[in-house]
């Protein structure tokens, strides 16, 4: 992962966990891996937060015309943006609630499945396996990202 403009972060379990201490709003952590092949990727993704205000977490894919320099923080739903914004335990793809309630709103683990051969992406529950929605997604080459407005610690562990 990489930050936007700070390095307030550290990974940590073989590059596969990555602690974030958020100090203020619009703080981006792209993944450096781009996903561009017309091919189907899946990964699940562990939310942890600790003493937070729970507020705007944003976690999910950008595409290539996605401007992170312009200063526009994910709650002001940009344009070129596909992601999830969660608060008060729902989860919003721009500004459509698709999940009205998560298991926990402190820590959960979701699976994002990208299939870019046909342009969609399939966000579950990692461990019911239970489909929150399908996206349609625009663009050809995406890299995951994770975000939030105010400050606060996370954790995200990537998983199989």
């Amino acid at each position: 992962m990489k930050s936007q403009k700070l390095q307030n972060f550290q990974l940590s379990n073989e590059d596969k966990t990555i602690n974030i201490k958020y100090k203020g709003c619009y703080e981006i952590y792209l993944m450096d891996y781009f996903f561009t092949n017309n091919l189907e990727y899946a990964f699940g993704i562990q939310v942890n937060t600790f003493g937070n205000k729970y507020d705007y977490i944003s976690l999910d894919f950008i595409n290539e015309y996605f401007n992170i320099h312009d200063g526009n923080c994910f709650c002001l739903y940009p344009n070129n943006s596909f992601y999830i914004r969660i608060d008060e335990e729902a989860v919003y793809h721009n500004k459509n609630k698709f999940i009205t309630k998560l298991e926990n709103k402190t820590n959960f683990t979701l699976r994002f499945i990208l299939d870019l051969n046909k342009k969609k992406l399939e966000i579950k529950n990692y461990n019911s396996h239970q489909s929150y929605g399908i996206i349609d997604v625009l663009g050809k080459d995406f890299r995951f990202f994770v975000s939030k407005c105010n400050n606060g610690v996370i954790d995200y562990t990537i998983l199989p």
